[in-house]
């Protein structure tokens, strides 16, 4: 590589061996990782799936405007961590790479590496610009990873989705390597698959990436098993696995274990709850874990829908009231979907 000088960039050179560096030595080698998900990996959550398997976890996506100018107490709302949490990855979504340097400064000393959104295809990063929604603007890209791997103590990683092209993505991640990225997660979609429209993941454009790159590359995307797992290892040879939604409705995804028995749904759902007593998760996120844990009895059975989703006391002990229900209950749950299949299987709701 040559700088504008024309002289051989030494630096440019060693960022992959210092890249693999850090993901075999502070990192551990991940297989298994825990994705940033908004309200969902919270630092309950996390234990929970470090418990059960998970070698990496990242935090909720955290808007690093917004963090730059709320009070510490906020923050700690925002995002919380503790000695175990780790190895461990903070994600902030920005469009200005200062305040995005602002926000990482705050938390660096408190977990391995920064991550930047570059994958959220929701309407509010739109708006935000921010994610998937910021890919085609590879100057503003650009600026943000050499902001941070210049002035941070620690690494920084992007998570990206496909461009409308490969070999758009495939120059977008080569510009991440160039820029500083030390690893890149890539989510085998665009950002126009979510929701109904969220179709097959694109395992060989993330094989295309992993072998155009010289850093470690994390697969995202069509995950809802631990075969799953293996095949997505197969077939794009990354060199770890991110689940998010599958992890959602079946926190013990890493372990293999068959999330379709009452017992275990009811098992996982009781051990955040512990989880979430112990390290202090909000309601909301107890609500968004219990309602994706519990989703197939959710929609089969009406009285446990109204203890959890229409009761304005709910809370741990309705929760729990819920959970005794499902227990007793001997109808086949498994003809509805999990959360994870629900934009992938059609079905009815009992009502």
């Amino acid at each position: 590589l040559l700088s504008a000088t024309g002289k051989e960039d030494i630096m440019d050179l060693s960022r992959p061996v210092q890249a693999w560096t850090f993901f075999r030595q502070q990192l551990g080698c991940p297989r298994f990782v825990c994705a940033p998900m908004v309200d969902g990996s919270e630092l309950a959550f996390r234990m929970m799936t470090r418990s059960l398997g998970a070698d990496l976890c990242i935090s909720p996506m955290i808007n690093a405007a917004v963090y730059a100018r709320q009070t510490p107490k906020s923050r700690l709302k925002a995002f919380s961590t503790c000695e175990t949490d780790r190895p461990l990855g903070v994600q902030f979504a920005s469009h200005d790479p200062q305040t995005l340097l602002e926000a990482a400064l705050l938390v660096q000393n408190q977990c391995d590496f920064i991550d930047i959104n570059l994958g959220c295809p929701q309407k509010i990063a739109k708006r935000g610009r921010y994610g998937a929604w910021l890919l085609n603007d590879t100057e503003t890209i650009e600026a943000m990873v050499r902001i941070l791997a210049t002035n941070l103590s620690i690494p920084v990683t992007c998570k990206i989705r496909l461009l409308d092209s490969i070999d758009d993505t495939l120059s977008l991640c080569a510009l991440l390597q160039r820029s500083g990225c030390s690893m890149i997660t890539v989510h085998g979609r665009r950002k126009e698959n979510i929701k109904n429209d969220v179709g097959v993941c694109d395992w060989k454009a993330i094989r295309l990436i992993k072998e155009s790159v010289d850093i470690p590359v994390i697969a995202n995307g069509g995950i809802g098993s631990l075969d799953d797992i293996e095949d997505c290892l197969r077939v794009t040879g990354a060199d770890g696995v991110m689940a998010s939604e599958s992890l959602l409705a079946n926190p013990g995804l890493f372990t293999g274990v068959d999330p379709t028995p009452i017992s275990v749904m009811v098992k996982h759902a009781l051990t955040y709850l512990d989880h979430a007593q112990q390290y202090g998760a909000q309601q909301s996120q107890i609500f968004l874990h219990i309602t994706k844990i519990l989703f197939r009895a959710i929609q089969g059975m009406p009285s446990v829908r109204d203890l959890i989703c229409h009761n304005k006391n709910r809370g741990p002990d309705s929760i729990r009231e819920a959970l005794r229900l499902i227990e007793d209950h001997d109808q086949d749950l498994t003809i509805f979907p999990s959360w994870y299949m629900r934009h992938r299987l059609p079905y009815k709701t009992v009502h």
